[in-house]
This record gives C-alpha cells, structure tokens and sequence, in this order.
C-alpha cells in the first residue's frame, strides 16, 4: 500500500486511508496462535537512493512463508505525510521502520525528516503501549542520519526517548550520518536475522551484532536502546513449524 511521490494526496484518498486503517485495526487478531495477525510497517522516503529497494527487502524477509503460514504482513508506505505517520501507522504497528533523512535542530534535539520537509521530534511520538491486542510496540527502527544519537544535554529530548517512553520496547537508529548503500545493506542483514531466516531464532541484539559483522561500516554508529533480548518473531510457531516442519 503506498501513494504517488510528488502530488499531495486530495481530501478522498485521506479518507480511503482511514477506512482501511480501521479495516486493518478491526480484523487484526483473528488467529494469534501465529504471528500471521501482526503487521510490519516500512515507510521511504524516495528522495533516498536504495530507500524502497530496503523495504522492498524487509518485506521479502518478513513476509517469508513458513509451511503455509506468515511471520508478518508489510505494509510499504512512500513518502506519507508527517500527520498520517503519527495518527495511522505508529500506533498500530508492532514493528515500525523508516528510511529517511534525519538530523538536529539549533537546540541539540533530533528528528526524522519527511518527504515533505516536515519534522517528526520524540515529544510527537505518540502513545505505543497498545499497538495489537494489548501489547506494545516491539521495534521501531529509525534507519536515517543521527537518529540514534544519544542524549548530550539535560535539556534535550531524543528520538529513542520519545519511543521508549511511549512504550515500545527497543528502539535502533544510527548516531551519526549513514550511507544509503550501507544502510540498505544493514537493514536486509537485520530483519535476515531477526526473522530467523539462518533457522534461528535471534534477539535484536543478537540480530545487531550479526549484522554490523556482515556490514562492518556501520560499526560504532548503529545504536540499539531499550530491551536487546527481545524476539520479533513468535518462537513457538517458528520452531515447530518453521525449523522442525510440524
């Protein structure tokens, strides 16, 4: 799902937007005996080189089918606006990803910055506690410039404070300027692991590490905060029907 790159979209596609949020939110946990029922969302920004082949990849990896059942449904969103990001996709997504451009204002704040030039802060996240059935947001990755950099000032409010202190578990962006090669390849490398696609299952720490060892210009700029021993992928689906085949 995603809408055209250089024309702002008119008052009835906002409105198809909504509708199929609510149609995604209402039929979401039918079956969470797999992790079939929880989704993945990828924004880009287009102005990025290799930005939509990355989510193209971490849909691949994602939604890769396991002996008739998905880990994940991705949805892929180019270049949506600021409003839409906070109120439709952030809220609802158990693991939220973006390739974008991001950096710093006077103040020594960071941000995410949109398509359309607009600044996300972490005081604009909103609430992430109850994003499927009562549980939290487990990942969101900031793949941009400067979006993990650490708090330096006492009187700074960073992105991955924003995110943990609404509730998500983990947060992981980037302390200094990126590559978009390097991010793209670091991105696929990621979600590879994350997902179990080696036959096991890994931390998002464990998942890091792996990575940076496949992309070592990353080293010492990738940053992971919150939880590093969580899993993004249901263990006892993937085990026993992913691995063993039952």
């Amino acid at each position: 799902m995603s809408f055209g790159h250089n024309n702002q979209p008119s008052s009835s596609v906002k409105t198809i937007l909504i509708a199929t949020t609510l149609l995604i939110i209402a039929t979401a946990g039918i079956t969470h005996s797999v992790v079939a029922d929880v989704w993945l969302d990828a924004h880009y920004d287009s102005r990025l080189e290799y930005a939509d082949d990355k989510v193209d990849a971490i849909k691949l990896i994602m939604e890769n089918e396991c002996l008739g059942g998905m880990r994940y449904t991705v949805y892929v969103f180019g270049d949506w606006y600021k409003d839409w990001i906070i109120k439709y996709s952030l809220p609802y997504a158990i693991v939220w990803h973006i390739a974008s451009h991001g950096g710093f204002d006077s103040l020594g704040n960071n941000f995410l910055l949109t398509h359309y030039n607009e600044l996300i802060y972490g005081q604009e996240i909103p609430d992430l506690t109850n994003v499927h059935e009562g549980g939290p947001m487990y990942l969101a990755f900031a793949s941009a410039c400067y979006s993990g950099h650490p708090r330096v000032w006492s009187r700074t409010y960073m992105l991955y404070q924003g995110f943990l202190d609404k509730g998500a578990l983990a947060y992981m962006g980037y302390m200094y300027t990126v590559g978009d090669y390097e991010a793209f390849l670091f991105a696929r490398w990621f979600y590879h692991y994350a997902a179990g696609d080696d036959g096991i299952i890994h931390t998002v720490g464990e998942a890091k590490t792996l990575a940076k060892y496949m992309v070592p210009a990353v080293k010492g700029n990738i940053q992971l905060y919150g939880a590093s021993n969580i899993v993004i992928v249901d263990g006892y689906y993937f085990v026993n029907t992913c691995v063993k085949g039952a």
